[in-house]
């Protein structure tokens, strides 16, 4: 029995050497991507594939160890085998030719005994720790597994789900053939044991993969272009939409982005080469009009997935501060401004929707209801501005351009009070002559800050805000030194008042 295990040792470390050398012969495998100009390169710290006469020695030490303990290698020794394996060469820094050759031989046995989950530890292993492509030699071991005929339902689940968490962390480590392939082999075992959900997810992953390793293979080619002329345009797109798929921070994909000659290619690189956090929210969404626009054009799988991702993203930051833009736009007058961006922020905020982002169902709403009434009340000026320049003033056309440039502008001060308090109006008009009046008196800015907000109880959005905004104002000077009862009423209505948010 000795003799007959240690020829089934023999037999398997041979093959294992043979498809190790295989893999390693082809230096494409093991290759580390280029890096573009102006991109530090990762140092690669992984130790060397040992020499084979250590490798020899290694397989004497472990033989001997099988030997001792197991004598024979059958169906009730090769489980604990690959456990002592697993358990007692895991110190790569203290054996590192022992650990090379025990994971070598660890991946063999698994496959033999249709164990995906070590193997999938093993390539993981040696990928980790030797310079060697962990997840090629992974690949072969499944496409092995895969076509055993004596599998058990439970090994094709345990086969499909190591196969898939080793195609995504083969991605992260760059290897997007053999992620394809891993990718592929896991949705084939979900299609033989009927499991739907597990299929479309391995078909997910399987197109992301197969898209990056496209793309790849394009960025290697640019970057032998760029090392001869930097400025070829094409190239410098290629590089550009490669470190955009793979999630690379847009200082370093905007450079290679503005070289291109697809304008709105271009357009994005100089964008992304700008402090983002700086950027008005208007130029945000706009952002996010070029990536939706390049996505329906764009047929590669995972760079279409980065331009959604880039997309809302650029979507979702502008949604956040376009309220509080809003308000200052039309503080500032800039009436053009503030409807491009209402319509820019409803159209993002579809768009999200569309995408499972339910939770701006609400923006939506609130912006559809500002620009409906910030176009309306901009007709009822432009009449009564004629009105007035044709010299036929009358309290309806007061009360008009003071409600747009006090409740629809928010400017009160300087010009919205004096045509608020010829307003036909008399509530308005009212609130509007107590609020110039500018009382001093805790009582008196209480009874400002009231009408203001008995007004604000019969408008919305837009109007509403700021009739809340200039109630809380009055509040907020007289609060200090009110009765303790009437403090705590103004306090909780100065608390309705939220700043930016209409």
């Amino acid at each position: 029995m000795a003799g007959k295990s240690g020829k089934f040792y023999g037999l398997a470390m041979a093959i294992m050497l043979a498809s190790l050398s295989q893999h390693c012969g082809n230096p494409s495998c093991a290759a580390a991507v280029p890096v573009p100009p102006g991109l530090t390169p990762k140092k690669d710290t992984r130790l060397p594939i040992p020499p084979s006469a250590d490798q020899a020695e290694a397989r004497r030490k472990i033989q001997q160890l099988f030997t001792r303990k197991y004598h024979a290698l059958n169906n009730t020794t090769i489980g604990p085998f690959i456990q002592t394996l697993w358990s007692k060469f895991d110190n790569v820094q203290q054996y590192p030719v022992r650990c090379y050759v025990a994971m070598q031989l660890q991946l063999t046995l698994t496959t033999r005994t249709t164990a995906a989950y070590m193997a999938r530890l093993a390539a993981q292993y040696l990928d980790a720790h030797y310079r060697v492509n962990g997840y090629a030699l992974l690949v072969k071991s499944a496409q092995v597994m895969i076509h055993n005929m004596n599998v058990t339902r439970w090994q094709e689940q345990e086969l499909e789900q190591s196969t898939l968490y080793a195609a995504k962390a083969a991605m992260k480590e760059q290897h997007y053939h053999s992620a394809a392939q891993l990718a592929d082999i896991s949705g084939l075992a979900a299609q033989r044991i009927a499991d739907h959900p597990g299929f479309i997810a391995a078909g997910k992953v399987f197109r992301m993969a197969h898209g990056l390793a496209q793309l790849q293979k394009q960025y290697q080619q640019a970057l032998t272009t760029l090392r001869a002329n930097p400025a070829n345009s094409r190239a410098n797109q290629t590089v550009g939409l490669y470190l955009l798929a793979n999630g690379e921070k847009g200082d370093k994909v905007g450079p290679y982005l503005a070289r291109s000659n697809n304008d709105t290619l271009a357009k994005l690189g100089k964008l992304l080469t700008k402090n983002f956090n700086a950027l008005p929210c208007a130029t945000r969404f706009q952002m996010g009009d070029l990536f939706w626009k390049l996505r329906r054009k764009c047929s590669n799988y995972a760079l279409a997935d980065a331009l959604l991702k880039q997309g809302e993203f650029d979507y979702d930051s502008g949604t956040y501060g376009a309220g509080t833009s809003t308000l200052t736009l039309l503080a500032q007058g800039h009436y053009h401004q503030t409807v491009d961006l209402l319509q820019l922020a409803i159209r993002g905020d579809r768009r999200l929707l569309r995408h499972g982002y339910t939770w701006f169902r609400n923006n939506v709403v609130t912006w559809k209801a500002a620009l409906a009434q910030l176009i309306r009340q901009r007709r009822r000026y432009q009449i009564a501005m004629a009105q007035m320049t044709e010299g036929r003033a009358n309290p309806k056309a007061n009360q008009v351009l003071g409600e747009f440039y006090c409740l629809v502008e928010g400017r009160w001060k300087k010009i919205g009070l004096s045509f608020l308090v010829h307003s036909a109006s008399p509530a308005l008009a009212k609130a509007a002559r107590l609020d110039r009046a500018a009382p001093t008196t805790p009582l008196g800015c209480k009874a400002v800050g009231d009408a203001w907000w008995r007004l604000a109880q019969q408008h919305e959005s837009l109007e509403r805000y700021n009739l809340l905004k200039r109630a809380a104002y009055w509040y907020t000077l007289a609060k200090p030194k009110l009765p303790t009862a009437d403090r705590a009423t103004i306090l909780f209505r100065i608390l309705r008042y939220k700043p930016g948010s209409f």
